[in-house]
């Protein structure tokens, strides 16, 4: 059968004890969503920087994207990103791979 187009206002999920964390990348970015500021856990700020990285610097023509914004992989396997032992970003080396576009000021401080 056919859905019915319905529009979604907000998406809860604060206080289900089956929610695992982090939440998709995605979802974080869906305008409604209450868990969206919480950037300790659900949605990382580490984690959401890097998306912003990516779309400002036009990912979707990188000559490698292998694993970006993958809701299942941990930024730490996106090409070229370095962690350090707490999962933490610790390097970007993406030469030679069609960066272009301009820096978001949300990331660039």
């Amino acid at each position: 059968g056919e859905f019915e187009n319905t529009n979604i206002v907000s998406i809860y999920l604060s206080g289900n004890p089956g929610l695992l964390d982090p939440a998709p990348l995605m979802l974080c970015f869906l305008t409604g969503f209450d868990l969206a500021d919480d950037e300790g856990i659900m949605c990382p700020s580490e984690r959401n920087a890097l998306k912003l990285f990516y779309d400002s610097s036009k990912g979707q023509e990188w000559t490698d994207a292998r694993f970006w914004l993958n809701s299942y992989e941990t930024p730490c396997s996106w090409h070229g990103v370095t962690c350090d032992e707490s999962n933490k970003t610790i390097k970007l080396n993406l030469t030679n791979n069609g960066l272009s576009g301009t820096i978001s000021k949300n990331i660039s401080g």
